[in-house]
């Protein structure tokens, strides 16, 4: 597990690209993954939830990459390691090492 600043995190909010043919700015992450198992992740907090009820999520996503078939990372092609998942919480996920340290 290297420090922050080795992997040039970077989280702001970008036009997106014209050829998706969608308009407004959406949240970009960007980052050098020198490890080749970077890890990054966004939250928003939902309000007005009450307590002791189920409810249901559904997302809708977009993802528009620049890791195209040309790129080469640390540990092959650029493009078949990256992976995209979504997910709903109660709680906030936190930063953790492993009791036996990083891997």
């Amino acid at each position: 597990m290297g420090r922050k600043e080795d992997f040039d995190l970077q989280f702001q909010r970008e036009a997106l690209p014209a050829e998706l043919e969608i308009s407004g700015p959406a949240p970009a992450f960007s980052g050098t993954n020198r490890s080749d198992d970077l890890f990054t992740f966004m939250t928003k907090k939902i309000s007005g939830l009450r307590s002791n009820r189920q409810y249901e999520i559904a997302l809708d996503v977009t993802v528009a990459t620049n890791a195209g078939k040309d790129r080469i990372g640390a540990g092959g092609d650029a493009w078949k390691g990256v992976t995209f998942k979504t997910g709903a919480s109660r709680k906030k996920p936190k930063k953790t090492i492993p009791r036996n340290g990083p891997d």
